[in-house]
């Protein structure tokens, strides 16, 4: 059995393109005290090496505190989403590409001491600037809807314009 090399292209890429991405960034909603948010994200990019497509899985949570304890219903204290992730260039902006994503998870939020999950779907845009060989820098604003009843009660509510600002790492295999 012999051993094969992979070919390595021109971005130092061999088969897969990973970028792992953490920011923090939150909403607004009429529903809190002061109105506001905040959360972070964690996020994993899988891609093809030369494949303007991807798949991403994320991680989130927003709180009014400073910590993933959710105790409101407008809080979310469990995130999770598999989106399908759409990379380009942005023409002009040498190390800067723009993305589009859309795709669907679970939430969870807090409900008179236990939690209750929902189904969401969203849909975004942003730029990732590569200033740095393997690490850059994110910005997004994504759609988040979700909607879950509990009897004749409406417990998860979300129609809420995220955005998230943070660093990135990318590498190959």
């Amino acid at each position: 059995m012999a051993l094969t090399a992979h070919a390595v292209d021109s971005s130092g890429c061999k088969n897969t393109d990973f970028t792992a991405r953490w920011g923090q960034g939150g909403f607004r909603d009429s529903r809190a005290e002061d109105g506001k948010l905040g959360g972070s994200q964690l996020a994993l990019d899988v891609a093809r090496c030369g494949s303007p497509f991807a798949i991403t899985l994320s991680s989130e949570y927003y709180t009014k505190g400073p910590v993933p304890d959710a105790e409101h219903r407008y809080e979310i204290s469990n995130m999770y989403a598999l989106n399908l992730r759409y990379t380009e260039p942005l023409p002009g902006f040498e190390r800067t590409d723009y993305f589009l994503f859309a795709g669907i998870g679970r939430l969870k939020v807090p409900d008179q001491g236990s939690k209750v999950d929902s189904e969401l779907f969203n849909l975004g845009a942003g730029l990732h600037w590569k200033r740095f060989e393997n690490f850059g820098f994110y910005a997004l604003v994504k759609f988040l809807y979700a909607q879950e009843d509990v009897g004749d009660e409406t417990v998860i509510d979300f129609n809420e314009t995220i955005l998230l600002l943070g660093l990135s790492y990318r590498f190959s295999l």
